[in-house]
């Protein structure tokens, strides 16, 4: 362990092993002394008690650092089997602002509960978290035990009201996303309150606990509707990031889906029994955090499981990605701050970026803050770069998608500039930055065709703590050369590490290696060392020899440092260059000949299969004896992020011609609104092996692309005016046409109805001689009483007395 005293700049290690026999699940907290051990604070600590917290298989301990975490005391039970019933995995521990320590647990007794200290670790008590009990001495309800190992949660406000988040384990195998709270310390709990409800989910793993004011606090989680055994392979969920928030003290809480346009894992099940999951589906997405900012607004962290093509529905990846979600719009959990958000108001800007080739400008952005008001659309602005007084708006997106595609570009025009700007029920909000796009080649899907290949992850240059150029990484990228020249199929996999120098000598005594894991291909464990976490390739530096390049396995022996094991020697074509690129040759038999797969023998890689990258890295071939550390420390100046990879398809890199795009439009012609039928059927692709496996449509009136598996679809033009309407299609290797096909269909006002010239109403007129019982005429009919007559006002008409004359 090491402590920082300035926002990570430099660290401090502390004492190396823990002061108990634990070595699981470990956890640090820090927060004030209870008012009666006041006199333990002092300059160095500045007035904060540090925990430590683990287990040590089934009994947990916490232990006080009173000098800032550099030393700790004596480790203190906080449960155990014998006398709490408590058993497995412990949440986090955490800080009230009066002192007391928390630290909750998923089953005492077969009810989740918290262990609470309040005198500074010294003692603990377990409080179980259950309802009032009923008048058969029951409780009228109880934090029901998990489906599986997940631990619970506590978030403690500024009052000390403790929320406990927990998943409710269901007599049906779902596992429901829970609240309660507490006043007095976890002694009595009220409002348990299903999270999910309002999003219709049954299964939920991995949630964590945050509070602001007393009376404000939020709830994270993964998610999903499908109902069933949510650990098993064959489950088939599609998982999203969910956040829960309460104003009142937990009477209420609003449940948002922060990622409904990127699941953090398709349609799989997420299993959260460490090294006992079997199948494609332990990526460790439990490793997960929830705090504030400043002002009090919510930041979610979590393991993405699902990221580049399966988020636009491709195969899960089932990669491990650290990823924040940020609140971006609504009252935070510090009501000191609610009015400097003056919500709602329009939107802030959003971050566009893009890129463009010859057929299209594609658009993409950050959703921004909202303004405390759902976005419901955005404006797409477009401008000759360089030429005031050009820009005009060329599209509308709906609010709840972040990217627009323009195919009303010229070629020709060397660059356009663009801004989008959110609109909500305000109004519309502050402008995007404007990026600017010139025409690039397009993106074609045979990168990994040759080495380098597909550039995974990149690293920022001179970001390596030690600043040598030999340990600074700056990219990693895979391919799957040809081997097979009649089918396409690949033998081996490329991974390339690309460094800022290698010009020699390389250093010796350095490990230059990327590790990864093959969902269905397990590491085999390792001798003394027992289960493996994930896969290695390796380039290791020796003295006086030339490099050594290697396969095998890795994993962290007892909280140890990280061990690699090799296997064996990558393919002889495995290559160190001095402008920085080494390549690392792995043939796929190696892995299906070494790996544990379900079932027992492994299967021939097929396409599809993933290959996520954990991490690359430099790091020194053993740990660091520098004094002080132990002999257990790792020396590691530069790491990449996590990345995902699915093999290709073995004829994805034969030569390929592109597809031709055909398009009809009928009618092409009419007056609005007009429904015209499009129809794509007869594009065409001349490669035998190749069919049309998708269809964009684009309709000149400002909306997006639609793409579709079908050739046809009908739309209908509201507005009168000439439209380009486009296809282009791709074929079954992902190869765009060549062309884009257009039909214009032109739309015409529809004429107006006549106004119809109405039927003037007649007018009532009555005639009555005075005195009466003369006679009269009207229009040269007598009458000798009274009348009544029905005339069309303006029209003449004479009348007369007959007898007498007046």
């Amino acid at each position: 362990m090491a402590y920082s005293d300035d926002d990570g700049a430099t660290w401090t290690p502390a004492q190396i092993n823990p002061p108990d026999a634990s070595y699981d699940h470990q956890t640090v907290g820090a927060g004030p002394y209870p008012t009666s051990l006041n006199a333990l604070s002092n300059s160095l600590n500045k007035g904060d008690a540090v925990y430590y917290c683990a287990q040590a298989g089934v009994t947990a301990f916490c232990s006080r650092s009173d000098d800032g975490g550099l030393n700790f005391g004596r480790a203190m039970t906080i449960y155990n089997a014998e006398t709490d019933g408590c058993g497995g995995i412990h949440g986090h521990v955490k800080v009230a602002s009066d002192g007391t320590v928390y630290v909750p647990n998923r089953g005492c007794n077969s009810v989740q509960s918290v262990a609470v200290s309040e005198n500074a670790g010294t003692t603990w008590t377990v409080r179980n978290v259950q309802g009032p009990l009923d008048s058969n001495g029951q409780p009228t309800w109880i934090a029901n035990g998990p489906p599986g190992i997940l631990d619970p949660s506590v978030g403690i406000a500024s009052d000390g009201t403790v929320y406990f988040a927990w998943i409710d384990g269901r007599s049906n195998g779902d596992g429901h996303a829970m609240v309660a709270v507490s006043k007095d310390k976890g002694v009595t709990w009220s409002n348990p309150y299903d999270l999910g409800t309002s999003q219709n989910l049954n299964n939920a793993v991995f949630v964590e606990a945050v509070a602001g004011d007393g009376d404000r606090a939020a709830i994270g989680f993964i998610g999903t509707t499908q109902t069933g055994d949510h650990a098993s392979t064959n489950f088939n969920g599609i998982w999203y990031a969910f956040i829960a928030t309460t104003y009142d003290g937990g009477q209420n809480w609003i449940t948002v889906n922060a990622t409904p346009n990127a699941p953090v894992q398709r349609e799989g099940g997420i299993c959260n029994s460490g090294t006992g999951c079997t199948g494609n589906n332990r990526n460790l997405l439990d490793f997960t955090e929830i705090t504030l900012d400043e002002r009090g607004r919510v930041l979610y962290a979590y393991a993405d499981g699902c990221v580049d093509e399966c988020e636009l529905h491709g195969p899960n990846s089932f990669s491990s990605k650290a990823t924040i979600a940020r609140q971006s719009g609504g009252k935070g959990l510090y009501s000191q701050f609610d009015g400097q958000f003056n919500e709602p108001i329009t939107p802030h800007a959003a971050c566009l970026s893009g890129r463009r080739d010859d057929q299209a400008s594609y658009l993409k952005w950050t959703t921004p803050d909202n303004g405390g008001n759902d976005i419901s659309s955005y404006k797409i602005y477009r401008s000759v770069t360089g030429s005031p007084g050009t820009e005009r708006q060329i599209g509308t997106q709906v609010g709840n998608k972040t990217s627009y595609n323009d195919r009303g570009v010229d070629p020709s025009v060397a660059s356009y500039s663009y801004r989008v700007v959110g609109v909500n029920a305000q109004g519309h909000g502050s402008a995007s930055n404007f990026v600017d796009l010139t025409v690039q080649p397009r993106l074609e899907a045979t990168g990994a065709c040759n080495a380098p290949g597909i550039e995974l992850l990149t690293d920022p240059v001179g970001d390596n703590t030690d600043q040598q150029s030999q340990h600074d990484i700056t990219s990693v990228s895979i391919a799957e050369p040809i081997t097979d020249a009649t089918t396409g199929a690949a033998d081996n996999i490329y991974f390339t590490i690309k460094v800022r120098d290698l010009t020699a000598p390389i250093e010796p005594g350095w490990r230059f290696s990327v590790r990864f894991n093959i969902p269905g291909y397990y590491p085999p464990d390792a001798t003394g060392l027992g289960p493996q976490e994930d896969w290695h390739v390796s380039m290791v530096t020796s003295d006086g020899v030339d490099p050594d390049f290697t396969f095998g396995t890795t994993g962290v022996f007892q909280g140890a440092a990280r061990f690699f094991v090799t296997i064996g020697k990558l393919d002889a074509a495995s290559t160190a260059s001095p402008d920085g690129t080494i390549t690392l040759v792995l043939p796929k038999s190696v892995i299906e000949q070494s790996a544990i797969c379900p079932g027992g023998t492994c299967p021939k890689m097929a396409a599809g299969q993933a290959i996520n990258v954990t991490l690359a890295s430099v790091r020194a071939t053993v740990p660091s004896s520098i004094p002080g550390t132990g002999g257990t420390n790792e020396t590691i100046p530069d790491t990449t992020g996590a990345a995902a990879y699915a093999l290709r398809a073995d004829n994805l890199c034969l030569p390929n011609a592109a597809p031709i795009a055909r398009l009809s439009a009928n009618p092409n012609q009419g007056t609005a609104p007009l429904p015209v039928a499009l129809n794509g059927s007869t594009s065409s692709d001349p490669d035998s092996i190749d069919s049309i496996a998708s269809y964009t449509f684009n309709f000149g009136d400002g909306t997006d692309d639609v793409t579709q598996h079908s050739p046809t679809l009908t739309h209908t033009f509201t507005q009168a005016g000439m439209y380009p309407v486009k296809l282009v299609v791709t074929d079954s290797r992902g190869k765009v046409s060549s062309n884009t096909d257009q039909r214009i269909v032109t739309v015409a006002k529809p004429t107006p109805t006549p106004t119809p010239t109405p039927t003037p109403s007649l007018a009532q007129v009555t005639i009555q001689t005075n005195p009466t019982g003369r006679t009269f005429s009207v229009d040269g009919t007598s009458y000798s009483a009274k009348q009544t007559f029905s005339w069309k006002p303006g029209s003449s008409h004479t009348i007369t007395t007959t007898s007498p004359q007046n």
